[in-house]
């Protein structure tokens, strides 16, 4: 009840004058337990009878239980979970982190890395007091994160560091190229190319004299952001949800960890992991409401339905390295590694290293991978250039295409080579 207590004080003191937001979000929850804590808490409230009323229209998408910007209730339903519950969990990580802390020490200001996108516009919504630097890294005219984190940072009067790297190339200086890849040991394409944009712009807050840096992290896997997981459904959804929640990681974490700094993502909470995993395909994947042709489906859609004065509330799930611009290094690396050039050496490292590499840009990170994994002292002892890899090769449950272990069973992408699936047996 604590919990719950301001939030409904003060939205439903007087519902017929107050300016009671209009119904957001519906699901059906199959509970009729009118003695749940949360019910009696409303109802000693004093909450207007119409809002106990059973509605009579439903609008599109509901599913019966109603659910108002902080809090819910309709009829006799049970609020399993509400929106106030995401928000206090949200807020009260950041006080269990000490974030607001960190604006004392130093003179240096907690910060966040704005792509603009929807998890980091929530983060801004809901953090704004505390963050006084947004970061941004934008390496292409094309960039779609430049007009979202821009207006965001205005919105909040947040200090909005852009730093533009010219041409996508400046992500490829032999210093920023052999850091990341080093530490996150791995030449996946996909996570290099996008880490060396969060790397790029970590450097930067810690230069800023950050301490803290927060980041919309994990929103898209546990709340199903993807493009390609739109058609999973049923027990093939959850069964992701089963494997992500358990398997998912971030190069963010280690690479700030390096750099000294305390990295806030508050997605990745335990009690958000939980709270997602209770939900249904409806809750992740829909239309909205205005969208009579039903022509176009949002993933993340029950934070979209949370959160509704988002800035970046309907914008488009844009990956990384179109937000940044930085899908640009596909061609760069094709430009760098001619196609004779790849096909020619990929055959050679198959045939020695048993390595498949997939494209010019792989190529050009395993070359990487193995400069900075081959130190001087494992030539002139003869010793295997990979065992310096901090993961272990050719072990108990290794990668079917580079050989490198692999964290767990249920993990089908290799976080090393990016391999997919990394196991010859179907993904269930």
């Amino acid at each position: 009840q604590t919990l719950f207590s301001h939030c409904y004080t003060d939205l439903f003191y007087d519902p017929y004058h107050a300016g009671v937001p209009k119904p957001l979000y519906y699901r059906d929850i199959a509970n009729d337990d009118a003695s749940n804590p949360v019910v009696e808490f409303l109802k000693s409230k004093e909450v207007a009878p119409w809002f106990w009323e059973e509605q009579k229209e439903k609008p599109k998408n509901s599913y019966g239980l109603i659910v108002i910007a902080h809090g819910a209730a309709t009829s006799d339903k049970v609020v399993v979970e509400t929106i106030s519950n995401i928000v206090n969990k949200l807020q009260l990580l950041a006080i269990d982190q000490n974030i607001g802390l960190y604006l004392g020490v130093c003179g240096a200001s907690a910060g966040q890395q704005s792509n603009g996108g929807l998890d980091t516009s929530i983060i801004s919504d809901l953090y704004h007091t505390t963050i006084k630097n947004a970061i941004t890294v934008l390496c292409s005219e094309k960039a779609t994160d430049r007009y979202y984190s821009k207006e965001i940072s205005k919105k909040y009067g947040f200090k909005h560091n852009i730093v533009e790297v010219n041409d996508c190339k400046g992500l490829l200086e032999d210093e920023l190229l052999e850091f990341t890849i080093k530490n996150l040991s791995s030449f996946d394409p996909m996570e290099i190319r996008n880490s060396l944009v969060i790397a790029k712009g970590l450097i930067h807050a810690k230069n800023l004299g950050c301490k803290t840096v927060l980041l919309g992290d994990g929103a898209d896997e546990i709340f199903i952001g993807y493009k390609f997981l739109e058609d999973l459904k049923g027990e093939k959804l959850k069964r992701w949800q089963q494997r992500m929640s358990k398997s998912m990681r971030f190069g963010s974490t280690k690479i700030g960890k390096i750099l000294g700094l305390d990295i806030v993502q508050p997605f990745l909470n335990e009690d958000i992991i939980n709270f997602s995993l209770q939900l249904e395909r409806e809750d992740f994947v829909n239309y909205k409401d205005d969208d009579d042709a039903k022509e176009k489906l949002y993933g993340k859609f029950i934070l979209r339905m949370c959160f509704p004065d988002t800035f970046s509330r309907w914008r488009d799930k844009d990956p990384i390295e179109v937000g940044s611009g930085s899908s640009e290094l596909v061609s760069i690396a094709e430009k760098l590694i001619h196609k004779d050039e790849f096909l020619k050496e990929a055959k050679k490292i198959l045939n020695e290293e048993k390595i498949v590499i997939r494209n010019s840009e792989h190529l050009l990170y395993y070359r990487v991978f193995k400069k900075v994994f081959s130190d001087k002292k494992s030539f002139e002892s003869n010793n295997i250039w990979w065992k310096n890899v901090p993961v272990k090769r050719f072990s108990t449950d290794p990668c079917k295409d580079c050989g490198w272990q692999l964290e767990n069973p249920e993990q089908y992408f290799c976080v090393v080579c990016g391999a997919w699936p990394a196991r010859t047996q179907p993904i269930p």
